[in-house]
């Protein structure tokens, strides 16, 4: 089995090598000097790209720029940090309320779940207890009648 793997592996090996062969051949300069030209290009490139600034620096009209990112006038940076500061007192006023509010669910959850234990556990009555408690009703109210009577009659 291991030799039939390792055949089959080196004839896709071999047809590999066949089909890239036509490539190089094709091309109008060889390995040595599509390394060399890969090399230069990775130097070059490396140097166009400028670093990002880490303190804020002057840039004088026509001068190129020390490091990436955006330059702004006197009056127009004072008016980005302005709108980014009441961004982030916005984001830090909202985070509060949202913090509250779900301060507030929490609570609200939890007397739901007490008023559930609460209704789970009270009791109902039976009907023979309704009957029972509306009898006693009825004869405290004829002995409560009949005792006014009494008293009135004398």
């Amino acid at each position: 089995m291991n030799l039939l793997h390792k055949q089959q592996d080196l004839k896709l090996k071999q047809l590999q090598v066949k089909q890239t062969q036509p490539i190089l051949k094709k091309m109008p300069f060889g390995r040595k000097n599509l390394m060399k030209l890969l090399i230069a290009l990775l130097l070059i490139s490396n140097n166009l790209y400028a670093d990002v600034c880490s303190v804020p620096v002057k840039i004088t009209v026509g001068s190129p720029a020390p490091c990436t990112g955006y330059v702004f006038s006197n009056a127009n940076e004072l008016k980005v940090r302005t709108d980014l500061t009441f961004k982030d007192l916005q984001i830090t006023n909202l985070t509060a309320q949202n913090n509250t509010l779900n301060d507030m669910l929490q609570i609200d959850n939890k007397q739901l779940i007490i008023y559930k234990s609460d209704a789970q556990n009270d009791k109902t009555l039976s009907e023979w207890e309704k009957v029972a408690f509306f009898g006693l009703g009825v004869l405290v109210t004829g002995l409560a009648s009949y005792a006014v009577v009494k008293a009135a009659g004398k």
